[in-house]
């Protein structure tokens, strides 16, 4: 037997004790510590070289517009059952009051694919697939509806000095391909732009990354892995020069100083980046049950916050990836968002058990849990003045949730 066929037979048998050990684990009831998955792909930075025949070029050089040619008109928003009025005064939320914390009011809108806040916190802008609706929270009413030329947005993003607003689309499927769209919009009036950017490959997510002026689009596909990839924006320019070569990218999270960026590749497990130096740092890996679903930085940089399908919330040291803190929620954890002030820690429930529960991020005790009687909380948000919690649900249904006088 030659050297290749030994080696390829040591492969095969591998293979197969691999297989029967994970078998052996299940049937006893035993979940290993990490996936018996290959090991992602440590990922690379490289810089774009201008080409004649460029397959991913702006369509688009937006810039700001000086002289804005409309204005906003607000319209009702539809309500679900009694409008209740919005309390006037509304306390900020703390951890010594958030055991104080109540449904304010509620409203509908198709179903909800992204929600984001201005930097001042004056407007609510809420993603339906064909749609973005700008709400203006306290007099509960639209002041805007946005259509974009490409439907399926899957993803949308305020800048953080509010220039702009993002809307990522997606259309098609693994059998028949991917097409993906970036389009734009210029404030404070929200000039549209049009299309940015188009591009043959599966968008799965954006995010800017606060105080660095980047605009990062990442691109995944199981099947195609050149589709594998994050784009980094110039935000001032919106020109396209940097791009990191990824596996696949099912979510992408900047650190509040946009120095650190995770990216789950695979649901069982985060990576996390030194951005300023292009540096892989390390991998937070999971088990089999324990699939993270959504990640979270603290407004502070410090702590990455990792929800997971076996209802595990876990919280690690950015610098080091050593856990911190861990705790059970007692459902599958969908959505994650930290308060301003870092000191609170919302998570929000799966279709089983779709409550809103407030926990203290320094210490994993539950400070209120609050029945939520649609589906499962697919986002959660606080408005940037820490009054509003805002959820949205599968169903469409979005509430406010705050201390009432």
């Amino acid at each position: 037997m030659n050297q290749l066929s030994r080696g390829l037979k040591f492969l095969w048998i591998l293979m197969i004790a691999s297989s029967s050990l994970a078998c052996r684990l299940a049937i006893q009831g035993i979940q290993p510590s990490a996936p018996l998955l290959p090991t992602p792909t440590i990922t690379s930075f490289v810089t774009r070289t201008p080409s004649a025949t460029p397959t991913r070029t702006p369509t688009v050089t937006p810039a700001p517009s000086a002289t804005p040619t409309f204005t906003l008109t607000p319209t009702p928003i539809l309500w679900v059952g009694e409008a209740t009025p919005l309390p006037k005064n509304v306390d900020a939320m703390t951890l010594e009051n958030a055991g104080q914390v109540s449904a304010l009011a509620e409203w509908s809108a198709p179903s909800v694919v992204d929600i984001c806040w201005t930097a001042d916190g004056e407007i609510m802008a809420v993603a339906s697939a064909a749609r973005i609706d700008l709400v203006q929270v306290d007099s509960r009413q639209t002041l805007r509806s946005l259509y974009p030329t490409k439907d399926g947005i899957i993803d949308i993003e305020f800048s953080p000095g509010g220039l702009w607003l993002v809307a990522g689309s997606r259309q098609g499927d693994e059998k028949t391909g991917y097409a993906s769209g970036l389009e734009l919009w210029a404030g404070p009036n929200w000039k549209p732009l049009g299309l940015m950017y188009g591009v043959v490959a599966g968008l799965s997510a954006i995010t800017f990354a606060p105080d660095r002026d980047i605009f990062a689009a990442a691109y995944t596909s199981p099947l195609i892995v050149g589709d594998n990839t994050i784009d980094f924006w110039n935000v001032s320019t919106w020109t396209l020069n940097t791009s990191m070569q990824t596996g696949t990218v099912l979510n992408i999270a900047f650190s509040p100083d946009g120095a650190f960026m995770a990216i789950s590749p695979d649901r069982y497990a985060v990576q996390v980046w030194d951005v300023i130096n292009h540096v892989f740092l390390y991998r937070i890996r999971t088990s089999f049950t324990g699939a993270i679903n959504v990640m979270a930085f603290s407004p502070d940089g410090l702590v990455l916050a990792t929800g997971h399908y076996d209802g595990m919330a876990r919280l690690f040291d950015v610098q080091t990836g050593d856990l911190l803190l861990e705790f059970n929620t007692g459902a599958v954890v969908q959505s994650l968002a930290f308060s301003p002030d870092g000191q609170i820690l919302a998570s929000g429930g799966s279709f089983e058990s779709s409550r809103v529960q407030l926990w203290s991020a320094g210490s994993g005790s539950l400070l209120r849990s609050l029945e939520n009687s649609s589906a499962g909380i697919t986002h959660l948000l606080f408005s940037p003045d820490s009054k509003y919690l805002v959820s949205a649900s599968y169903d469409g249904t979005l509430r406010l949730w705050g201390i009432r006088p």
